[in-house]
Order: C-alpha cells, then sequence, then structure tokens
C-alpha cells in the first residue's frame, strides 16, 4: 500500500470507505480501480501518502482524512463530493496541479495559498462557495479556473491577478456588470464563459483578449449589443450569444476572420450585417427563433465553408436569397415553421453536399425539382404528419 501512487473510486450507487488493513496486499500496485458496493459508513477512511492521483466522485466526507499528508498529491478529483473543508488545520500541497471540486454543494472556502503550484481549479457549481482565498503562487500558475454557478462568491476580483489564465467560465454568477480587470492583463486568455449574467454592456476592453478563441454570453438577457471592439478577435472561432437581449451586431463582424461557429438563437436581430459573408471559415450559423429575422443577406452563398444553417422558427423571414445555391458544404437546412417562407430558389439541387432539409411548418407547399438530383437527402418527418412528402408537395 505504500507504493499506491494511483486511486480511482468508481461508485454508481453506492460509496464506501477503506481501512489500512484492508488493502495492505496491495504494495507492489502502482493502480488500484474500485467497484464495489460497500457502504462508506461501515468503516474507516484511509489514503497512502504515496498517491500522485485521487479520483473519488461523491466521496461521503467533510474532509480528508487527519493522517493523509498529500505531500505528492498531482491530480486531486472528487466532484459531487460533500467536503466542506479540505483539512482539519493546513496543510500545504506544493506538487499539487489539477483540484476538481465540482458540485461539492457543501464546500464554503477554499484557501489556495496551500496549493502555490496548482494550475486548473474546478468549483463550478459549488453554490454554497462563499470565499476562495487566491494568494501566493497559484494567481501566477494558475491556467484553467472554473466558477461556473459559484453565485454565493462574494468577489471574484483576485481574477486580474492571475497572469497566466487560458481559460475563465463564470457562468451563472448573475452579475450585473464585468468590469475591466476580466479584459485587461489576461493576453494568454482562450475561452471565456459568461453566460447567464444580468449585464447590460461589454466593456470595450474585450477586444484586447487578442488570442481569444471562445466567447460565451448566451443567455444574457440584458445585453442589447456587443462592442465594435469585438471584431479585433482575430482567433476567434466561436460566438454564443444565443438567447441574449442581443438587437443587432457590429457592421464589421466580417472581419472576425477565423469564426466557425455563430449562435444567435432566440435574439431580437432583424438583420445581419453584409459584412458577415466575409466569414470564410463560418461552418455553423445557427438563427433559430429569430422571430424578428427579416432576411438574410443577398451575398449569404459567399460563406464558402458553411455546413449547418438553422433558421426555425424565423416567422418574419420571407425570401431565401438565390446565392445560397452556391453553399457547396452545406450539410444541413432546417426551415421549419418558417410560416412566411412560401418558396425555395430553383436551383436548391446544385448544394451536393445537403443531407438534411427540413420543412415542416413553412409555407412552402412546392420543392424545386432540381432537389430531387441531390443524392441522400433526407427529408424530416413528423410523427403527426407520416403523409408529409406525398401529399404536403407537389412533385
Amino acid at each position: 500500500m505504500k507504493k499506491l501512487r494511483c486511486l480511482k473510486v468508481k461508485n454508481d450507487e453506492f460509496l464506501f470507505d477503506l481501512k489500512e488493513n484492508e488493502v495492505k496486499g496491495l504494495v507492489d500496485k502502482s493502480w488500484y480501480f474500485f467497484r464495489r458496493f460497500w457502504k462508506h459508513n461501515k468503516v474507516g477512511l484511509y489514503f497512502p501518502n504515496s498517491l500522485q492521483y485521487l479520483h473519488w466522485k461523491g466521496y461521503p466526507h467533510r474532509c480528508l482524512p487527519k493522517t493523509f499528508e498529500a505531500n505528492n498529491l498531482v491530480a486531486f478529483k472528487m466532484p459531487w463530493s460533500k467536503i466542506k473543508q479540505l483539512w482539519e488545520g493546513e496543510k500545504v500541497m506544493k506538487k499539487l496541479k489539477f483540484l476538481d471540486l465540482s458540485y461539492s454543494i457543501e464546500l464554503r472556502s477554499l484557501d489556495l495559498g496551500l496549493t502555490p503550484n496548482l494550475e486548473r481549479l474546478d468549483v463550478g457549481g459549488c453554490e454554497k462557495l462563499v470565499k476562495l482565498d487566491m494568494h501566493g503562487g497559484c494567481l501566477k500558475t494558475l491556467v484553467f479556473l472554473n466558477l461556473n454557478r459559484c453565485r454565493r462568491l462574494k468577489s471574484i476580483s483576485f481574477i486580474k491577478q492571475m497572469e497566466s489564465l487560458e481559460v475563465l467560465r463564470t457562468g451563472r454568477l448573475y452579475l450585473r456588470e464585468f468590469h475591466d480587470y476580466i479584459f485587461t492583463g489576461h493576453s494568454s486568455l482562450l475561452e471565456l464563459d459568461l453566460s447567464l449574467n444580468y449585464i447590460e454592456e461589454i466593456p470595450s476592453s474585450i477586444g484586447n483578449l487578442e488570442k481569444l478563441v471562445s466567447l460565451d454570453l448566451k443567455w444574457c438577457w440584458e445585453l442589447k449589443s456587443v462592442p465594435g471592439s469585438i471584431c479585433r478577435l482575430q482567433h476567434l472561432r466561436t460566438l454564443n450569444l444565443g438567447n441574449s437581449g442581443i438587437e443587432e451586431l457590429p457592421e464589421d463582424l466580417g472581419q472576425l476572420e477565423c469564426l466557425e461557429n455563430l449562435y444567435l438563437s432566440s435574439t431580437k436581430v432583424k438583420h445581419l450585417p453584409g459584412s458577415i459573408c466575409m466569414l470564410k471559415h463560418l461552418k455553423t450559423l445557427d438563427l433559430s427563433w429569430c422571430k424578428l429575422l427579416v432576411k438574410l443577406p443577398e451575398d449569404v452563398g459567399q460563406l464558402e465553408s458553411l455546413e449547418i444553417l438553422h433558421l426555425l422558427y424565423c416567422y418574419e423571414l420571407r425570401e431565401i436569397p438565390k446565392s445560397i445555391c452556391k453553399l457547396k458544404c452545406l450539410k444541413e437546412l432546417s426551415l421549419f415553421k418558417c410560416r412566411g417562407l412560401e418558396k425555395l430558389p430553383d436551383e436548391l439541387g446544385n448544394l451536393k453536399c445537403l443531407q438534411y432539409l427540413e420543412v415542416w411548418g413553412s409555407g412552402i407547399t412546392q420543392l424545386p425539382q432540381s432537389i430531387y438530383s441531390v443524392k441522400g437527402l433526407k427529408f424530416e418527418r413528423h410523427r403527426r404528419e407520416e403523409h408529409l412528402f406525398s401529399e404536403r408537395f407537389e412533385i
């Protein structure tokens, strides 16, 4: 047992502990995988100090055992645990780099001064977490920080001191404003999740995040627009504004030359900026539930990499531009419930890669003849409309 380096406790419905004398026969093992249905309250708990990796989902105790020094621990994962505090007292874990206590709903506070070399911290879903003591080395070494759903945190100002941060998740904190310190001094940031907050505006300093690859602003209902400086994010690949209060987009959105995924579902957007047609790498454009959307740009066919176009529930949409027939990579086109749409372009059959076409609930009563030349094309059929193809459309 003294040489045990990796311990993973996998339990689906039942939890258990171990006594030292129950695992003495494992002296020469470097990996031990437990999957037993023992009750956790029947035996005491013991962890060998040789452990480098410890993973126990649903750990049933409020703290770690006093006998566990954890001086060799590198990765510590206890999601969905009942931990209230890591230790009774203080123990420094100099080798620890990965700490996952996500959804440990009893966790109240965490002192990261005890983990000076920590690189990844996940406390997402710790809804009773009030205080994170961030000081010492971890402010310089931390590259991943998940605070999603930590809505009782009194302050997140410690973020401004994190020099190496690459991934920051602050969704569901219900913040009413984002201070500049989130966007300044973090030149290494790659992923930023600000979803489900009550913010009304994004500081223009967001344009300073030059390396940003993913920006998530979904469910920010009070957010009406994003600053034009967002168009300076030359490495951005995914922009999610779904279910936000967005009413208009920056005119220079086409400058996001690396953008691959744009999610605008359930927004109040009426028009898309013409520059959007410059997004040569865009693969997914989701405009589902954009009930006020009147039309698409005439040059939408210039989106040469587009594979998925969702226009579900776009009630006000009256016309699909003819240029859509130039989308040689398009695989999926959904026009479900586009009630104002009555016709599709005659040359739609040029979409040779099209695999899925959904027009149920729209005003379309006849498909263009050319569409039948597309091999392998699937028409969506709903159970309540079993005779959709034979009765709804005129062939």
